[in-house]
């Protein structure tokens, strides 16, 4: 209800109001009923009349009303009151004004102000009085009059007056205090009401609360249980007392087989003291992310990254959390690319000095061959010298290794089966091997075709079945070697870095040895790295396999453990519907000279350049040196015609063989031209024919290679010849090169 007395409904079922309307409802239906039943005993003979009747109706509508709780509160309340009132007015006209004012009416005032409110009751208290005051008028004037149960004659005018004047200050004293009697209801009530209102909002807040945080925390919780990094936390200690379930997928442990023990115990032997070094540093706040090593349950060794930072309890340190994720694939990825710019490195240097130690070569391989020429077949000191010969030819073979490890050399590819290689080279396998080791292969005949250089091929797995013979030398064991046909995924990850999406043919290896040494795996392809003992390896063979599978755009991988073996894994790239040709190279010879010619011969080096020299001489030929390439483009600018062919060195300061060759087909494009090389990684097949050169030779070379070289020049010139492959050269310059 408003301060201002306006009528406010109550109909809440739940209100005070409500509760006791209908207490006065079965008061009046207890008290109505017997007293109708009364009525009618003692005057059943006057049970028509119209009080009798209206007294039966009005027990009956406090009944139904009494039992009609669905009612409005407002209408249930005007009925008892109408009841009420209807009940005192008959009261005081058949029973007397004192008694029926004295109880009925000051109930109309009482229930008008429990109701409806202040304004309510004053406005019944006028009622009731004006009803008073229009009975009493009507007996006082003789219009109507009661029973003579009055204390007072209601004739006399001075009665009514204070009958009246009773009533009112009677009444009056009755509503006042009804009203402060309601009032503080209301005030307790509205307190009350206040008070509940704000724990409600308090207890939905804190239930609002209570169900995001539970809600929170279940996102937490399954974030937690379900990402793919580990989550942990541990105590001061180093103890675990926290891990996420996806510890299992990463080291094979659940939680609860590490919660409770030091992490310590799983970390890599090695990694173990900075590990608990990085720890302490961590407990004194600094940040810093660290990568280590941890032992699975399996026993395998994983690379991991962990992320942590300390726990605070009270400004106090009481552990550190953090998460960790594997990363030994991108460990494995880093070191093959740290392998690879190692060799290209390597390589580099290797090129360098195999240039070098080919001048070399052919100065000791050319004056001894000569030398040796010059001296009676009888002679010891020519049995010496071809020693000498055979220990160059081994140099020169060792330097093309070098070469082939720094991918500086080109040879010849052609498309060959690999199973059918590895199937000619069985007697040769068998009969390097002792008979403690059992060779087993298994080559699928369905690999198809790879584009490679038988020699270099060979050269591979001999490599590989010496390290396999040495490594089961002392125990025996198993050798075996198998080829099939594999495709790369599109995921570098998947297999190898570099193997691009597609077939590939896989040539494994694998042995029962010793195996490899953890700490040294990583170290096989390096060059001259060895475990032999002195005298019993160079530490070039697995150098020279990497070198020779990656210049065949090829990968190779191993796999080992110590004491159980090592096998390992080389991919080619397979060639699609490409025949298999003949390996079978022409051997040629060389022809006594019939002709006689000019040579121009150009090499920087003096001791080179008079070795041409005489060794062309000892053919045959009228050779001119020069040691310096602008020397020898004058002695040819001034006479064009008076030279037959041209031999020049490659590398040479100032004017290099190639811009020289570009010099003097500018002076005269059909001169003959042989470049000598120690390598030939820039001067590409490509390249050579389109500089118009008719051969290149490698370094060393001896007479006998360079004089069929020459013949063959003249010949091909001469027409006597077809230009190899039937391939024509651009412009005047001479046909396909000779190589």
């Amino acid at each position: 209800m408003e301060e201002g007395g306006y009528l406010m409904p109550h109909c809440g079922p739940a209100s005070w109001r409500s509760q006791v309307l209908q207490g006065m409802l079965w008061v009046a239906t207890l008290t109505g009923v017997p007293a109708t039943v009364y009525v009618l005993a003692i005057n059943s003979r006057g049970i028509t009349r119209p009080a009798t009747v209206l007294a039966i109706l009005l027990a009956a509508v406090v009944v139904l009303v009494t039992f009609s709780r669905r009612w409005p509160f407002t209408l249930r309340a005007a009925i008892l009151i109408g009841i009420a009132y209807t009940g005192g007015v008959l009261t005081v006209l058949y029973y007397g004004f004192v008694l029926g004012s004295g109880l009925l009416m000051l109930l109309v005032v009482v229930l008008c102000g429990l109701f409806f409110g202040r304004t309510w009751l004053w406005a019944a208290l006028l009622v009731t009085g004006g009803t008073l005051v229009s009975i009493a008028w009507l007996h006082v004037t003789g219009v109507m009059a009661t029973q003579r149960l009055d204390l007072l004659d209601l004739s006399q005018g001075p009665n009514v007056v204070r009958v009246t004047l009773a009533y009112l200050v009677l009444a009056g004293t009755i509503a006042v205090s009804v009203s402060f009697i309601v009032r503080h209801i209301e005030r307790s009530l509205q307190e009350s009401s206040e008070a509940l209102a704000r724990y409600e909002a308090e207890r939905l807040g804190r239930t609002e609360a209570e169900a995001a945080h539970k809600e929170s925390e279940q996102i937490y919780r399954h974030l937690v249980e379900n990402i793919n990094d580990v989550i942990y936390a541990m105590d001061e200690q180093g103890v675990f007392t926290y891990l996420s379930p996806a510890v299992k997928a990463h080291s094979g442990y659940t939680p609860a087989e590490l919660i409770g023990r030091v992490f310590s115990d799983f970390i890599y032997e090695q990694d173990r003291l900075r590990l608990l070094h990085q720890f302490e540093t961590i407990l004194g706040g600094h940040l810093e992310p660290c990568e280590f090593r941890i032992v699975i349950k399996s026993g395998d060794i994983r690379w991991v990254r962990s992320a942590s930072r300390p726990l605070y309890q009270d400004e106090r340190v009481v552990g550190l959390q953090g998460v960790y994720i594997d990363i030994t694939d991108k460990k494995e990825l880093e070191e093959q690319l740290r392998q690879a710019y190692k060799m290209e490195a390597m390589g580099t240097l290797a090129s360098g000095i195999a240039h070098e130690f080919n001048n070399l070569l052919s100065a000791i391989l050319g004056f001894t061959d000569l030398t040796q020429r010059t001296m009676p077949l009888d002679s010891p000191a020519r049995a010496n010298l071809q020693h000498v010969l055979q220990a160059g030819e081994r140099a020169k073979d060792l330097v093309q290794q070098i070469l082939a490890f720094s991918r500086q050399t080109d040879p010849r590819r052609e498309p060959l089966s690999l199973s059918q290689v590895i199937q000619d080279m069985v007697i040769l396998l068998r009969a390097s091997l002792p008979t403690t080791i059992d060779l087993r292969l298994d080559l699928s005949k369905e690999t198809g075709t790879i584009l490679a250089n038988a020699t270099q091929l060979h050269q591979i797995l001999m490599n590989l079945c010496s390290n396999a013979e040495y490594a089961m030398r002392d125990t025996g064991g198993i050798l075996e070697i198998g080829v099939d046909t594999v495709e790369a995924d599109a995921t570098p990850a998947g297999s190898h870095p570099t193997l691009e999406p597609g077939p590939w043919v896989r040539l494994t290896v694998r042995d029962t040895g010793a195996g490899i040494a953890a700490d040294i795996v990583d170290r096989i392809f390096d060059p001259f790295f060895t475990t032999k003992g002195s005298g019993e390896g160079t530490g070039l063979g697995l150098a020279i396999v990497h070198g020779i599978v990656t210049s065949h755009s090829g990968a190779i991988t191993v796999a080992s453990q110590a004491g159980e073996g090592t096998t390992y894994t080389l991919y080619f790239p397979q060639l699609l519907d490409r025949a298999v040709v003949a390996r079978a190279k022409p051997v040629e010879a060389l022809s006594p000279s019939t002709s006689k010619g000019r040579i121009l011969f150009v090499d920087d080096e003096e001791m080179l350049a008079r070795l041409g020299q005489q060794m062309l001489e000892h053919l045959g030929y009228e050779v001119v040196t020069h040691t310096r390439s602008l020397e020898a483009l004058a002695a040819f600018q001034a006479a064009p015609d008076a030279f037959d062919l041209v031999i020049a060195d490659q590398t040479m300061p100032v004017m290099t063989g190639e811009l020289l060759v570009q010099e003097l087909r500018r002076l005269r494009p059909d001169i003959p031209i042989i470049l000598c090389t120690g390598f030939s990684y820039r001067m590409t097949p490509e390249k050579v024919q389109a500089l118009g050169i008719d051969a290149l030779v490698m370094k060393p070379a001896m007479m006998q290679e360079l004089g069929v070289v020459m013949q063959r020049v003249f010949a091909q010139r001469a027409g006597q010849l077809p230009p190899r492959e039937n391939a024509k050269t651009p412009g005047a310059a001479s046909p396909k090169p000779v190589c």
